[in-house]
């Protein structure tokens, strides 16, 4: 009896989440790994990006994200430093559909800001922030009419990183 009806949630679930009229909004989160280019090192971090989205139409959306790019430390003339980085991002991205899967070119506008911390204390150092164009490709795979799959690899003035994550429409 538990497992008929455990097989007739699962089927509501699943037959809801595939003719589900969706609105065109979204949510996402990706794990990321980050190459920042800071103090005069290039290291690869890993991090998170959360992202909510807006698909106009077939082809176009608009999204804005958080990303934690993640932190490392360096140490230069006998000074260790502590640099940790986030940024937030404003994108439009243009989707080619093939089947089932999506190419996606993204044009978009990238804030970055980092926090350093120096030990010992000098005087020369400061929090960094930056700003410019982000340019990113990618992939997607819809699963049904909420659920996406994606892949891409962006790049902004002191970042490049690439993202695995997924999309849920409603």
């Amino acid at each position: 009896m538990q497992i008929r009806i455990i097989s007739a949630i699962l089927g509501t679930l699943f037959t809801t989440s595939v003719l589900a009229d969706t609105s065109g909004y979204y949510a996402g989160a990706s794990v990321l790994s980050a190459e920042t280019d800071l103090a005069g090192e290039s290291e690869y971090n890993s991090g998170y990006e959360v992202h909510l989205g807006y698909k106009i139409n077939s082809s176009f959306a608009v999204e804005a994200s958080y990303l934690d790019l993640g932190g490392y430390d360096t140490t230069k003339s006998n000074v260790k430093y502590s640099i940790d980085s986030d940024a937030i991002s404003l994108s439009a991205l243009y989707t080619y559909p093939i089947g089932n899967f999506n190419l996606i070119g993204k044009l978009g506008y990238f804030s970055q800001s980092s926090d350093v911390t120096a030990v010992p204390i000098t005087n020369n150092f400061s929090d960094d922030s930056s700003g410019g164009v982000l340019f990113g490709a990618g992939l997607s795979y819809k699963f049904n009419k909420m659920i996406e799959i994606k892949s891409e690899f962006n790049v902004a003035s002191d970042t490049n990183y690439g993202a695995i994550g997924l999309n849920f429409y409603f």
